[in-house]
């Protein structure tokens, strides 16, 4: 554990961030590599068994280094070509947030198979809506028309 007596700005205003979303499901995507005082932060807030959220990146690489910090912690593959359920299977991850062109029946079947979750991104308009059809999805990125219009129809 990486002990500070102040941390900088940024982090406090992370921790800040973080306990004022306590309630809401968060999704942490990482764009870069998890630094330690990036994973306290998170701990910290969020608790070891990193309670309401998901970490995710496009990056397996950034998700090994989030399960060898802190495995108790959900991580979901971000994927927007090819097979996501295997690429999720080799990163060991728990979910899988797809492209909406990736989504499919067979999808659904190998990721329940697997007992591997999916999310879908990013819902922005109606169609984008229909698209979701009824099969099991996890979670949904949505923004503007998409988001108003799930929030209606479901």
């Amino acid at each position: 554990s990486m002990q500070m007596s102040s941390p900088p700005l940024e982090f406090r205003a992370l921790r800040r961030f973080f306990n004022s979303f306590r309630p809401l499901f968060l999704d942490i995507e990482l764009k870069v590599p998890p630094t330690p005082l990036l994973i306290e932060q998170i701990r910290g807030t969020r608790g070891a068994a990193g309670e309401r959220m998901v970490v995710s990146s496009f990056d397996p690489a950034h998700l090994r280094q989030v399960e060898a910090d802190a495995p108790a912690w959900e991580r979901w593959l971000n994927v927007e070509a090819g097979d996501p359920v295997a690429a999720a299977r080799a990163a060991r991850c728990q979910g899988v947030a797809v492209a909406l062109p990736l989504l499919c029946r067979q999808l659904f079947h190998e990721a329940a198979l697997h007992k591997i979750r999916v999310a879908a991104w990013t819902v922005r308009t109606e169609r984008d809506v229909a698209r979701l059809g009824s099969e099991s999805l996890y979670a949904v990125c949505g923004e503007g028309e998409g988001l108003s219009k799930m929030l209606v129809s479901r």
